[in-house]
């Protein structure tokens, strides 16, 4: 086999699903946020006419392709409530390799397919998810010595956090041969991460979102517990990441007391730490 069983183990574990943040004593829970490719797919299926007629309008020289460019303003005409991040989100997966211009066909299947992936991503209930981030996970491992590096390297605009697109070509360059589809799975999932709105990972987000941290469940405030591994001196063993149980309305959630992010507790025969 060319996979440590002990990833296999930590990938098919239930893990801490990221539920909202601790505010004023209360758990503040993530909004419902409207996707924009639903949005599209309604407009598709109630308006197909006026889509199409929008997407000539905007197809200036005839081509019967629009580029990325002309698909935003597209967008905006018929969905201005779009926020930038929406539309971030909504041309990267839409054309997750930045392959180019789309027919009108391949705008109506991307939109209904960008859609399925999404709705399939936050329901946490596509047999993809585990699978694209054991093996995105791999590849990272392979690169543990340098991934902060890596992680900087892509951070174009040295904000200190990745954006859809400089998380896609992080990943292009990890998994040279990853396809459309599981550009738009890994996209997706990482949406669910999401708390405000503007889809920004820092490297810590990175990690635990692909199980690259060592799970410690401590009761209460601990503060010798809180403290982060020191990861010792092999560049391939995982770091904490410290959760404390917090019961709320006689329900079990997990702080992460460092972000205020709160988690729900996927596990209920309690968590066994697992180290690479």
């Amino acid at each position: 086999k060319d996979q440590h069983p002990r990833d296999e183990i930590a990938m098919e574990r239930e893990w801490p699903q990221l539920v909202g943040r601790l505010v004023a004593g209360r758990v503040q829970f993530m909004a419902k946020r409207r996707d924009v490719f639903t949005a599209l797919d309604e407009i598709r299926a109630h308006e197909s006419s006026k889509l199409k007629q929008l997407f000539d309008e905007f197809d200036m020289d005839a081509s019967g392709t629009l580029g990325s460019a002309e698909l935003s303003e597209l967008v905006q005409t018929v969905y201005p409530q779009c926020t930038p991040a929406q539309m971030r989100y909504f041309m990267v997966m839409l054309d997750p390799d930045a392959s180019g211009r789309l027919t009108y066909k391949e705008f109506v299947e991307a939109i209904i397919d960008c859609r399925n992936v999404g709705e399939d991503m936050r329901a946490s209930t596509h047999a993809a998810a585990p699978y694209l981030l054991k093996h995105l996970s791999q590849h990272l491992m392979a690169h543990s010595g340098r991934a902060r590096q890596l992680f900087d390297e892509f951070d174009m605009d040295r904000s200190g956090v990745l954006d859809e697109r400089e998380m896609v070509n992080l990943v292009h360059h990890l998994m040279p041969g990853v396809s459309k589809q599981e550009l738009r799975h890994l996209t997706a999932l990482m949406h669910t991460l999401d708390l405000d709105g503007d889809f920004r990972l820092g490297f810590r987000d990175l990690q635990q979102a692909l199980r690259l941290v060592k799970l410690v469940r401590v009761r209460g405030s601990n503060e010798d517990s809180a403290k982060p591994g020191s990861g010792g001196g092999r560049a391939q063993e995982m770091i904490d990441w410290v959760l404390e149980e917090l019961v709320m309305e006689n329900k079990m959630f997990l702080l992460d007391r460092g972000t205020g992010k709160v988690y729900f507790d996927c596990d209920d025969d309690g968590w066994r730490a697992q180290e690479m």
